[in-house]
């Protein structure tokens, strides 16, 4: 069997138009085996040249792939078409349920799964695929903690390839206990780094840029390639993580990813700004969030005694472009003792 080469892709960013894709559209494509043409199949072009581009021999969605809190809801018609297109292409597919993926939306296209044999939804529930072992955990799931602490018991034992996920930020530290060789989130925040052994990843897709990760594997060892992507402006940056190394490039020109983390951009409260890419790449390796995680599996495991100046001072620690360590952040993987630490 060839090395996996995997992509993955979460809170897809829908045109508008697209929510005019239907039925009909369906039929016709696997008729004439072409995707269709106008502005209404444009956000699918998009996300079909890229994954064919790449040539995987698996593609993962993390969730929100029938709407997002950025694009609105409905475009579950649009989705199915593009797991039509990967199914027409031979290319196994697996995907995951988000918070905006909606019960009727969502049930509309797993109904449809009968008909496409390579595509499977497996939130919380494991795959074997390519000589690979997954774990998929929904949404909803991690956003109930005893929900979630109960799929962890049943997964204590197991080992894992790639997990993923769609998890609010404070959860995603219980994810990292699982023994997996790599996690990833979709929902929010751009990250690829490594810890504890693993490598962690978050995605999200809130604007015309496509961003996205592919994992490729050479004699059993991954390389992750984290990519920003905008088709309409002929914009590609990737950042590129293999056994310690790291390189940042723009449109394969290299540059120095520390200088971006150096960099003082004013966010504004417009999500889209003008900053909003580069705060994407300032933020993407992830250093601060990183030690705060490493505290915290260190306070747990008991390696490190608790100390209220040691938590005042993490609470500092910008760990997202949005987002300092927060209070909920630690009481959430700590338990409510912590409570008497924090001032």
């Amino acid at each position: 069997m060839l090395d996996p080469r995997i992509i993955i892709f979460s809170d897809l960013n829908w045109h508008i138009g697209s929510k005019r894709i239907n039925r009909a559209d369906i039929l016709m494509l696997f008729e004439s085996r072409t995707i269709g043409s106008g502005q209404r199949f444009s956000r699918v072009d998009d996300y079909y040249k890229i994954i064919t581009a790449h040539n995987p021999t698996l593609v993962i969605f993390a969730g929100d792939v029938t709407g997002d809190g950025s694009c609105g809801h409905g475009f579950q018609t649009a989705f199915y078409y593009l797991l039509c297109l990967l199914q027409l292409q031979e290319i196994p597919t697996l995907f995951i349920r988000g918070d905006n993926d909606l019960d009727s939306y969502y049930k509309a296209v797993v109904q449809g799964l009968p008909s496409l044999p390579l595509v499977k939804e497996f939130s919380d529930s494991t795959v074997n695929i390519q000589g690979l072992n997954l774990l998929g955990i929904s949404y909803h799931t991690t956003a109930d903690k005893k929900q979630l602490h109960r799929l962890l018991d049943q997964v204590q034992d197991m080992q894992f390839d790639i997990t993923i996920g769609h998890s609010p930020l404070k959860r995603r530290t219980a994810l990292l206990d699982i023994n997996t060789n790599c996690l990833v989130s979709g929902h929010f925040d751009n990250k690829l780094f490594n810890i504890d052994s693993k490598a962690f990843i978050s995605l999200s897709n809130d604007s015309e840029i496509i961003n996205y990760v592919t994992i490729t594997y050479e004699a059993g060892i991954p390389t992750y390639n984290y990519l920003f992507a905008n088709p309409r402006k002929h914009l590609q940056i990737s950042y590129v993580y293999q056994s310690g190394r790291d390189h940042l490039y723009l449109n394969d020109i290299p540059v120095n990813v520390s200088e971006y983390e150096k960099l003082e951009l004013p966010q504004t409260k417009y999500d889209k700004d003008k900053n909003a890419l580069a705060l994407s790449i300032k933020y993407l390796r992830g250093q601060a969030y990183k030690s705060s995680l490493e505290l915290m599996q260190k306070l747990r495991s008991g390696e490190l005694k608790m100390e209220s100046s040691l938590l005042s001072q993490q609470l500092k620690n910008q760990i997202t472009s949005k987002h300092t360590l927060s209070k909920t952040m630690l009481v959430d993987y700590l338990g409510s003792e912590v409570w008497k630490y924090l001032k």
